[in-house]
């Protein structure tokens, strides 16, 4: 019995402090150090817009047209479209478009575009790895297709830049419902992505951004690393920019959107790949960046990404433990009814979740997170390490 409760309150302590206590702590410390970059509004760096596409065929041609609608000097942008063989028509979608345009050949007052397309589906990080080098612009924007930027989201981007401590720049990516769709699981997109942006903005006022949403962030042409086909890019790279003494800052003012994930299965299957991504990147960090003279840097990383993908674990040992230490009656017993009702407000979402009001299918929505969480865990660690990716419509 006691070992029971001792597993149940170190579980829940190690929770408590990921999700409660280590935000809190960043904000306090946020607004005690606060090294805000202020940056120049008036800079404007030359940028290569990177586009991986995998099966894009029904949004190319919409972010072709996003991109042409920003505010940015023409002769200052260059667009990089890549496919990473694609089984849709996603190349010749963008090729017929940009021939309408009159856009495949240097037009003056647009932007220079270029296609680069593989016959093999090998993975976003190849693709980065293989065409990343020969881009002409300053900053590398990273896009995915489904990303639509706001009309002033590369001045935003290029604003911080003026800094030349900044080596990467993530922006606000904001979660749209698709077509009005407010279920539980848009709902818990939404939420989720507001606490993460929010932890990575207090992380870089005190110069500890670990990294920023890979698929709508700006990085130094001169920075950029290659990564293991196994790896998600966009944390290596941020690794490689403070190994060179680079800063990496959330700017919640470069806002772009995306519709959001609405299927439950669809949200899953995106997780647990995403999960073994992030654990994946752990054993690379210290070939970028050796332990010895960056301990602190390392122990933030392995709290701050490896621990958390071991929720799903601490929670799977609070509800064990807890089942256990109800016998001792009392205390114990009402925690277990706690736990008990908590996840048959997991069944309620569940069940409901396209019908009830996101708030009370939060708690199914976050159990899903954390069960994708478990499978990409084991699938880690089982040599399951798929590379390549699906669109996020799938």
């Amino acid at each position: 019995m006691i070992a029971a409760i001792i597993i149940f309150w170190a579980a829940f302590g190690v929770l408590v402090h990921l999700y409660i206590t280590y935000p809190l702590i960043l904000y306090l410390l946020a607004r005690l150090i606060n090294r805000r970059v202020e940056g120049d509004p008036d800079y404007r760096p030359t940028y290569t817009v990177f586009i991986p596409c995998y099966n894009e065929a029904g949004n190319i041609r919409e972010k072709i047209g996003n991109i042409l609608a920003v505010d940015y000097p023409a002769d200052k942008l260059e667009v990089l479209i890549a496919d990473d063989g694609s089984s849709d028509d996603t190349i010749g979608i963008a090729r017929r478009y940009l021939g309408e345009k009159g856009l495949l050949e240097d037009k003056p007052g647009y932007p220079r575009f270029s296609l680069e397309a593989f016959e093999e589906n090998r993975g976003k990080t190849c693709v980065m790895n293989d065409l990343s080098p020969t881009c002409r612009g300053e900053i590398i924007i990273y896009s995915d297709a489904n990303v639509r930027f706001e009309r002033d989201a590369l001045k935003r981007f290029g604003e911080l830049f003026a800094d030349p401590e900044v080596g990467c720049v993530g922006g606000n990516l904001v979660q749209r419902p698709p077509r009005g769709e407010q279920t539980g699981t848009t709902f818990g997109n939404r939420f989720l992505r507001r606490y993460e942006d929010r932890i990575k903005i207090w992380e870089g006022m005190i110069g500890t951004c670990l990294f920023v949403q890979g698929g709508h962030m700006a990085i130094r042409r001169e920075l950029y690393h290659p990564s293991p086909p196994e790896v998600s890019p966009d944390t290596l790279l941020m690794v490689a920019a403070w190994a060179r003494g680079k800063r990496t800052i959330m700017n919640p003012r470069v806002k772009a959107w995306e519709y959001t994930q609405s299927r439950v299965g669809g949200e899953f299957r995106r997780e647990a790949r995403l999960s073994v991504l992030r654990m994946s990147v752990f054993k690379h960090v210290p070939r970028v960046l050796p332990w010895k003279g960056h301990l602190i840097y390392h122990l933030h990383f392995f709290f701050r990404k490896i621990l958390r993908e071991m929720t799903p674990f601490f929670m799977l040992a609070m509800l064990g433990a807890g089942i256990a230490a109800a016998f001792a009656g009392g205390f114990y017993l009402w925690l277990a009814v706690g736990q008990a009702f908590f996840y048959f407000l997991v069944l309620v979402g569940w069940i409901g979740h396209n019908r009830l009001p996101g708030m009370l299918c939060a708690p199914f929505f976050l159990v899903n997170v954390f069960a994708a969480q478990l499978v990409g865990v084991v699938r880690y660690f089982t040599g399951r390490r798929a590379v390549t990716w699906k669109p996020r419509s799938d």
